[in-house]
């Protein structure tokens, strides 16, 4: 079995108080895993330990079979916030700017750009600027660029937390969409049951700082029964 992620034993704290606590999971190559729990559970820290943003008091993060002692290349993050696009640059160029360094031609780069771009149905807004476009569209458009390196591992923190109801829900749909095409290890924080439910393979509960319950989801259907049954999990 190939493991994209293994995390063993991980433990970060702030002033003596454990936000991730003897945490171990493992993540299979083309993974789709949500983390859920209430507010200083300890989500958006395992999920930055997991990138190397920031640096663990003891256990250890693996990438590749790699330890993860800084980012890496493999794994992009998407955040929640809209303004992560350059304002001063097109949506177009947006996308194309991490692959300014890579020995491809201009028109290569391009035509990938362009490829995102229409997967994130963003088609006609190339040349738009970020002012010019929705909060929903920004948001694709930071997705675009994550994908456009084809990185292994999209670590996403509530990327879609802050748009309203009927944008959240197509952008969902889009994006799951995009993971059944590219085939990316995603590890994706959020507060919304629903869209755990739609979204991952499994869906990882933490409290406390600890992993409490894991439940598979094969059939990605956020029923009643499901929704409750991960909701009391999370209550715990």
């Amino acid at each position: 079995m190939t493991y994209m992620v293994e995390i063993e034993n991980l433990v970060k704290s702030y002033g003596g108080l454990a936000a991730v606590d003897d945490v171990s999971l493992k993540v299979m190559k083309g993974e789709f895993i949500c983390i859920v729990g209430p507010s200083g559970c300890g989500k958006t820290t395992l999920l930055n330990l997991i990138g190397g943003f920031i640096t663990r008091d003891s256990g250890e993060v693996k990438i590749n079979g790699k330890s993860v002692e800084k980012p890496r290349k493999e794994a992009i993050m998407v955040f929640q916030d809209f303004e992560q696009l350059f304002s001063w640059k097109t949506l177009e160029s947006n996308v194309i700017f991490p692959l300014v360094d890579l020995k491809i031609s201009k028109e290569e780069k391009k035509k990938r750009a362009s490829t995102y771009i229409s997967m994130m149905k963003l088609d006609g807004f190339e040349n738009y600027y970020p002012k010019e476009l929705s909060g929903g569209m920004k948001q694709r458009g930071a997705i675009a660029r994550a994908l456009v390196t084809n990185p292994e591992i999209l670590l996403m923190d509530e990327p879609f937390g802050s748009l309203d109801a009927q944008t959240k829900q197509e952008l969902q749909n889009s994006f799951r969409e995009v993971w059944q095409k590219t085939g990316t290890t995603v590890i994706f924080v959020t507060h919304d049951v629903r869209e755990a439910l739609l979204l991952a393979d499994r869906i990882v509960v933490m409290n406390k700082g600890k992993i409490s319950r894991i439940f598979e989801n094969p059939d990605k259907m956020p029923t009643d029964i499901r929704v409750r049954e991960v909701t009391d999990a999370i209550l715990l």
